[in-house]
């Protein structure tokens, strides 16, 4: 007999999930622009307080992205005179320079995580809105328009189909939704145990064989040092 659906209520244990999820929305930057993303698209239907967290998130990595294509015009123009002058030494420290973005956009990514954790909020500074703040609204303003259910009950559950992305294209993520999942699951009967369990098996198979590879390589270097010496 399958579970009912009840309301998600306000209890600890959801107002931790919530944390923990507009947590990830943030930090999971570190790793571009689809965590985010894909975040947004899956959550912006059932979980207005994430998905607004996501939208935040991913406003700020587009905007690091409009930066990094003005990194890398910028590099090609100084990279060309340095050539024509024959500053060769400044061309190798200038490439230094695409990696920017990404150093900045880490940085404010694990410190808005950080912010959340602490039970505060954090809005990005220069953050370019390329998503508006009532996107998710209108659309669930068009779905209520055109009929449609968004809570269908035979659905698999928002959280167990990011678990399954993530597992089979990160791994580390697939792991911390599988784990979210699979918690919401058991408070409030949704469906997607097997696929938040999919998603959490292949995201620990990729961690434990992307450790391997570590170990391997810091082991023949290790190998081969004395060997070169």
């Amino acid at each position: 007999m399958a579970l009912a659906h009840p309301a998600l209520q306000t209890t600890p244990s959801a107002d931790r999930e919530a944390r923990i999820l507009g947590i990830t929305a943030h930090a999971s930057g570190v790793l571009g622009v689809v965590p985010p993303l894909a975040m947004f698209v899956v959550l912006r239907d059932h979980d207005e307080r994430t998905a607004e967290e996501a939208r935040i998130a991913l406003n700020w990595q587009l905007t690091l992205g409009a930066l990094l294509v003005v990194c890398v015009i910028a590099d090609v123009v100084l990279t060309s005179f340095l050539f024509r002058v024959g500053a060769f030494a400044a061309v190798s420290v200038l490439q230094w320079m695409l990696l920017l973005p990404w150093a900045v956009g880490a940085v404010f990514a694990v410190w808005a995580g950080i912010r959340l954790w602490r039970g505060g909020t954090w809005r990005y500074p220069w953050a370019i809105p390329f998503v508006g703040a009532d996107a998710a609204a209108k659309r669930r303003e068009l779905l209520a328009v055109l009929d449609r259910d968004t809570d269908d009950e035979d659905a698999t559950a928002p959280l167990a189909t990011l678990a399954l992305w993530f597992g089979v294209l990160g791994g580390v993520l697939g792991i911390v939704f599988g784990h979210l999942a699979r918690a919401r699951i058991r408070r409030t009967g949704e469906n997607g145990w097997s696929t938040a369990t999919a998603g959490l098996v292949i995201g620990y198979a990729e961690v434990a064989v992307a450790a391997l590879i570590v170990v391997s390589i810091v082991a023949s270097t290790a190998a081969v040092a004395p060997l070169a010496g």
